[in-house]
């Protein structure tokens, strides 16, 4: 959707299968050190955090788990997490985030179950006028790479 101020947002909506799992997975392995924080983190902890709306303690959560592998700010909690579980069956709990770079913005939601975690993406706002699919996501790999802090 092209926007008026000469940006355009990505509806991952609209585009086919394969291509919305290159995009999912460029942010998935962006974001691997991340997510592999967050799996340390007490299930049942953030679970009633999640079920008590405490959005603060969540966002403190998820800046900790990014300080080591993203620069500062790009990560954010999008200040909704939600929780289900049906009796004898593991909890699946889903946190909104949403990445922020000069050249763009991802929403997303990361959603844990009993044996995985993944990576949902709601959409992207780049700060360009639209491209080709190619450039587009071009772009968003470029943008995902910037994010890191540099190893040493």
């Amino acid at each position: 959707m092209r926007l008026h101020d000469g940006t355009h947002i990505l509806e991952i909506r609209h585009l086919e299968h394969a291509e919305i799992e290159r995009y999912e997975k460029l942010l998935a392995n962006a974001l691997k050190q991340v997510i592999t924080e967050l799996a340390f983190t007490n299930a049942g902890l953030m679970l009633s955090y999640v079920s008590a709306g405490q959005e603060s303690i969540i966002a403190d959560i998820l800046a900790s788990s990014a300080e080591m592998s993203l620069k500062p700010g790009i990560l954010r909690y999008g200040h909704q997490a939600t929780s289900s579980a049906e009796w004898g069956t593991a909890p699946i709990m889903s946190l909104s985030l949403e990445l922020h770079h000069a050249t763009l913005s991802a929403f997303f939601r990361l959603v844990f179950d009993q044996f995985a975690i993944g990576v949902d993406i709601d959409s992207i706002r780049f700060a360009r006028a639209a491209g080709t699919p190619e450039e587009d996501l071009a772009c968003f790999a470029a943008a995902l790479e910037d994010m890191r802090i540099p190893t040493q």
